[in-house]
């Protein structure tokens, strides 16, 4: 989402979490946990990927179905 502020990317994060744990299939229920990251400034796609990964761990590890933001890990 280039050109996307930090408060943005977080709400769009967590309406795509919302609109997943909605999901409804037969007996089924669903969660996502999301890592998010914003940069200032250019970074090659392995650190971006790297800080992702961190945040997304970070969701799990915060009980999951949940969004964190890799620049305040």
């Amino acid at each position: 989402l280039p050109d996307c502020s930090e408060h943005d990317l977080m709400a769009i994060a967590e309406r795509i979490r919302d609109m997943i744990q909605a999901l409804r299939i037969e007996n089924f229920s669903f969660t996502a946990s999301i890592g998010a990251h914003h940069s200032r400034q250019p970074q090659t796609l392995e650190v971006m990927l790297q800080r992702v990964d961190l945040a997304l761990y970070a969701a799990k590890n915060a009980g999951r179905n949940c969004v964190r933001l890799a620049d305040t890990l």
